[in-house]
């Protein structure tokens, strides 16, 4: 990196704009080569640094809480507890070796033996800050590759105390040892508004302990926790481990009724049978992004029976979001005649054609052209742009087959506009976007953009007539799909 000089090209102020942009993302490695480069650039470097805060071990904890305690930091820097925004803390282990220090063809195991990390600094850092010092500015907190154990008993209130403006958390692939560990974890945060799950494939889950036995929230939830729930609003499950028992604790406090953002399965497919119960029970959902493999219990041609995913209570949902698998997809006619007619306004369906199945020996192009049939995607287009059933003529008590007398005597033109026209059965909807996700090696041999453009056009000219249909080719890496950009 070179030397900022004080007749460089640029104002300093172009390279803060710089900087500002790569303290969004926790670059820690950049903002700190950032801070040593020269003094103009040290003041915004270390800003951000202070802004987003990464705990490792009990030395940066007791490191970063004496510096709150005294209100002052480097260059000058005072309300050090105002300035945090961001925290995010990663489980220790003692005996563990460093990532950098282990040689790549055994890098494959780091995982393995890293993964059960205490969390303990956590709640010394909570304890240490539960008073005086607490960061009122604190919105953000993550926690990653480590195990919730060794805690003080206190723990939740010294949480609560040390963090009450924290409005989402997402755990990276923390282990609990029981659902009601996890109650009291999460009931400590009375500000949360999300809660994320991200599990490794190859991780462990988050609720693994001893022999499962039915959750009880009473065990646990007292008046104040069930206070501190009412807030929470979106949620996010990703991995295929313990979905069944976060379902569960979810349903029986009472949280899923209240979420009005739900995304399942974005870097792994979730068992939607685990799910499925949670997506029912919330009644109020406004938005869901699900990655699922096939939504109906058997094989062979969908009935209603077989849905395993059912749209139906979700008489809110306003945005869908589905990631398939290109396959045989004959459920989803039956899976969107489910979707609330009144509400609904986009539609989203994805498939993933990033990595084919192992099995899959039949072209990618061929497999997209059985996935989307042109039987499926006129049953579709159809069902879309479906107008209301009228009212049986019959049943009008003043049904004749002679007009009116009034409007008879009405000009042409006026007894033509007092006819309603039909309308359409799901008039909110606005958008429907048919997209690939695809990989850079391997985009030509599924379809380029105008390609796939031209067959979804041909294949939905009902909605491309109402200017509804979108189509997109997306590269693995692009953040176009990404829940929060």
């Amino acid at each position: 990196m070179q030397t900022a000089h004080s007749d460089s090209v640029f104002p300093t102020e172009v390279y803060e704009r710089i900087i500002d942009y790569f303290g969004q993302a926790f670059d820690v490695p950049f903002l700190r080569a950032c801070a040593l480069v020269s003094r103009s650039w040290y003041p915004r470097a270390r800003f951000h640094l202070l802004r987003s805060i990464q705990l490792h071990s009990k030395t940066d904890v007791l490191s970063f809480t004496q510096m709150v305690r005294r209100g002052r930091g480097p260059m000058g820097l005072t309300n050090v507890a105002g300035m945090v925004e961001r925290m995010m803390v990663r489980g220790t282990e003692p005996n563990a070796t460093p990532v950098e220090d282990v040689k790549k063809e055994t890098a494959e195991d780091v995982p393995r033996v890293r993964m059960r990390r205490s969390l303990v600094h956590l709640g010394t850092c909570a304890a240490m800050l539960a008073g005086r010092a607490k960061l009122n500015n604190l919105t953000y907190l993550g926690i990653a590759d480590g195990e919730w154990r060794d805690m003080h008993r206190n723990v939740g209130s010294h949480l609560s105390a040390a963090f009450p403006k924290v409005r989402r958390v997402d755990l990276f692939n923390v282990k609990f040892r029981s659902t009601a560990d996890f109650g009291r974890f999460l009931c400590a945060f009375n500000s949360l508004v999300h809660i994320g799950f991200w599990v490794n494939p190859r991780g462990q889950g988050a609720l693994q302990g001893g022999p499962r036995t039915q959750f009880n929230p009473d065990v646990f939830m007292h008046t104040n926790a069930r206070r501190a729930l009412q807030n929470l609003r979106k949620l996010t499950l990703n991995g295929q481990k313990s979905t069944r028992e976060l379902g569960e604790y979810f349903l029986a406090t009472g949280v899923a009724e209240q979420l009005d953002e739900l995304w399942i399965g974005y870097y792994e497919r979730v068992p939607l049978a685990e799910v499925a119960p949670l997506i029912s029970a919330a009644t109020s959902l406004l938005g869901l992004d699900i990655t699922v493999e096939s939504i109906v219990g058997s094989q062979g041609t969908a009935t209603p029976k077989e849905v395993v995913l059912d749209l139906a209570p979700n008489t809110q949902l306003r945005i869908l979001m589905l990631r398939l698998q290109p396959s045989n997809l004959y459920w989803l006619h039956e899976l969107l005649q489910r979707v609330s007619a009144k509400t609904i306004q986009g539609i989203t369906i994805i498939l993933d054609v990033r990595r084919p199945l192992l099995e899959d020996t039949t072209n990618m192009r061929d497999m997209l052209q059985q996935s989307v049939s042109l039987q499926l995607c006129t049953s579709i287009d159809e069902l879309f742009c479906s107008f209301e059933e009228q009212p049986d003529s019959a049943d009008t008590p003043a049904a004749s087959s002679e007009p009116a007398v009034e409007e008879r005597n009405l000009p042409k033109e006026e007894s033509t506009r007092r006819a309603r026209p039909p309308k359409y059965r799901y008039g909110a909807l606005r958008i429907v976007q048919l997209a690939l996700w695809v990989r850079k090696e391997t985009v030509q041999s599924v379809h380029g953009s105008e390609e796939w453009t031209a067959l979804m056009r041909a294949r939905f000219p009902l909605l491309r007539a109402r200017n509804m249909l979108m189509t997109a080719v997306v590269l693995e890496d692009s953040t176009d799909f990404l829940h929060e950009k």
